[in-house]
C-alpha cells in the first residue's frame, strides 16, 4: 500500500501489515495536528472534516468535533467585534455538523447584540440567516416566528419589498408547520398589499387559490368556496387559465360537499 496525504499536511504511512488506517482516524488526526498551529487552522480542518463525517454518519467523531467547537466558543463574546466573525465561522461549522440548535444560538446572540447597539442592518442580516437555517432544517415553527420579527422590522422601517418577501416565506413556513389559520392570516395581509397596486394583480389569483386550499384543509367550506370563486374569476381576468381550471375543479368538489 502507498502512503496517502493528510489534507495539505504530511503523508500517512501504511501500518506494519500494509493496511492504511481507518479514514475517520486519519481525518481526526488532521484536526488534532492543526490544533497545534492555532484556532484558525484547526477550524479550517474541522470544516473540511465535518462534511465527511456527516456523510458517513460518524456519530462519535461528530460529537467530538462539536465538543471542541463548544470549547472554542466559551472564550468568545458576541459583544466583542473581534469575536463576531469567529462566532459566525463556528455557526457555519455547527450547521455542517448538523448542530442546528448550536448554530441558531450563535445567530440569535449576534442578532441581540446588534439590536442592543441599534445596528438594524446587522440585526436583519442575523435574523434572515437564522430564519433560513431554521427553514432549511425543517424547524418551520421557529422559522415562522423569526420571520415575524423580520416583518415587524420591515413595517417599522417601512420597507414594502421586504414586507412582501417576509410574508411570503412566513406563510410558507406556517403551512409546512400545519399552522393553517396563522398561514391564512399572513396570506390575507399579503393579499391586501397585492390588491392595492396594479403591478401585483397577477399575483392575486394564485394567492386566493392558496388561501382557499388552506380553508378547505381546515374544513371551512364556506370560506373555501368564496376564495375559490374569487380565484376563478380573477384568474380568467388575468388569463391565468391553469389557476382558473384548478379553482373551478376545487369549487365543484366544495359545492358537492355542501350539497349545492
Amino acid at each position: 500500500a502507498e502512503a496517502i496525504t493528510l489534507g495539505d499536511g504530511g503523508p500517512v504511512e501504511p501500518g506494519p501489515d500494509g493496511a492504511l488506517p481507518d479514514p475517520n482516524d486519519i481525518w481526526m488526526r488532521e484536526v488534532r495536528l492543526r490544533r497545534l498551529l492555532g484556532i484558525e487552522p484547526e477550524l479550517q480542518a474541522i470544516r473540511r472534516v465535518a462534511q465527511w463525517m456527516r456523510d458517513r454518519t460518524a456519530t462519535q467523531e461528530l460529537q467530538l468535533l462539536s465538543a471542541r467547537l463548544r470549547e472554542i466558543q466559551q472564550d468568545l463574546d458576541p459583544a466583542i467585534i473581534a469575536d463576531q466573525d469567529r462566532l459566525l465561522e463556528l455557526a457555519e461549522i455547527y450547521a455542517i455538523l448538523g448542530e442546528v440548535d448550536a448554530a441558531a444560538v450563535i445567530h440569535r446572540a449576534l442578532a441581540n447584540q446588534a439590536l442592543a447597539t441599534n445596528n438594524e442592518a446587522e440585526f436583519q442580516t442575523q435574523l434572515e440567516t437564522l430564519a433560513n437555517l431554521q427553514s432549511a432544517w425543517f424547524y418551520f415553527d421557529d422559522a415562522a416566528a423569526t420571520y415575524d420579527e423580520l416583518l415587524e422590522l420591515a413595517q417599522r422601517q417601512p420597507d414594502r419589498e421586504n414586507e412582501i418577501r417576509y410574508l411570503r416565506v412566513q406563510s410558507h413556513n406556517l403551512e409546512q408547520a400545519r399552522q393553517l389559520a396563522a398561514a391564512i392570516t399572513a396570506q390575507a395581509k399579503l393579499l391586501d398589499i397585492y390588491t392595492q397596486a396594479e403591478a401585483f394583480w397577477p399575483m392575486v389569483p394564485p394567492l386566493q387559490h392558496d388561501i382557499a386550499e388552506n380553508y378547505l384543509a381546515l374544513s371551512n367550506l364556506t370560506e373555501a368556496s368564496r376564495y375559490f370563486r374569487s380565484a376563478y374569476t380573477n384568474a380568467l381576468t388575468q388569463l391565468q387559465f391553469n389557476v382558473s381550471a384548478d379553482s373551478i375543479r376545487s369549487l365543484i368538489e366544495v359545492y358537492a360537499a355542501l350539497e349545492r
